[in-house]
Order: C-alpha cells, then sequence, then structure tokens
C-alpha cells in the first residue's frame, strides 16, 4: 500500500479503520441500498412467517430444555437458529 509506504498509515491504525467501515460504511451502505429498493408485501409475508417459525422453535427449545433441567434452558438452538435466518434470507432475497 503507498500511504503505508510513505508512513501517513501506521499498522496502529487499523483499529480505526476497521471501525470505520463497520460503524460508518456499511450501515451508510444498506440504507441507501434499502432506500433504492422497491419492497414488495409478498416478502414482508415470508419475513413475519419466518420469525414466527423461529420464535416457536425457540420456545420449544427453552420447553424442552426446562424439561430436561438444563442450567440455561433454550440456549443451546438460540445460535443455530440465527444461522438458519441467515441462510433462509439468502435463498429468498438473494438471486
Amino acid at each position: 500500500m503507498g500511504l503505508r509506504r510513505i508512513g501517513l498509515v501506521k499498522e496502529e491504525h487499523g483499529p480505526l479503520f476497521s471501525a470505520l467501515v463497520t460503524r460508518l460504511t456499511l450501515p451508510s451502505l444498506i440504507f441507501v441500498s434499502l432506500a433504492k429498493s422497491v419492497l414488495h408485501w409478498e416478502y414482508a409475508v415470508l419475513a413475519l412467517l419466518m420469525l414466527a417459525a423461529e420464535i416457536i422453535s425457540l420456545g420449544l427449545d427453552w420447553l424442552g430444555g426446562r424439561g430436561l433441567r438444563c442450567a440455561y434452558p433454550g440456549s443451546d438452538l438460540v445460535a443455530s437458529d440465527l444461522g438458519q435466518i441467515n441462510a433462509m434470507c439468502e435463498r429468498l432475497f438473494m438471486p
């Protein structure tokens, strides 16, 4: 990188640039993309159905954890359920 060679950017600036990307650039990119996109109500119904399915799944997992007397009922499938949400969103909204 040319800026590093001339001493303008140093190694310790890495966390600053990372924070700029994750806290400023990506949220603004998402906002601009959503502002320009055309949203259809059919997708909202699918998203609500998906949310309801996830809530039911987490509720059943919590009840099962309580029945088995787990220390943290419901915690074993939270990460799995969130991963499933991501996979379903990619299938629905990505061409």
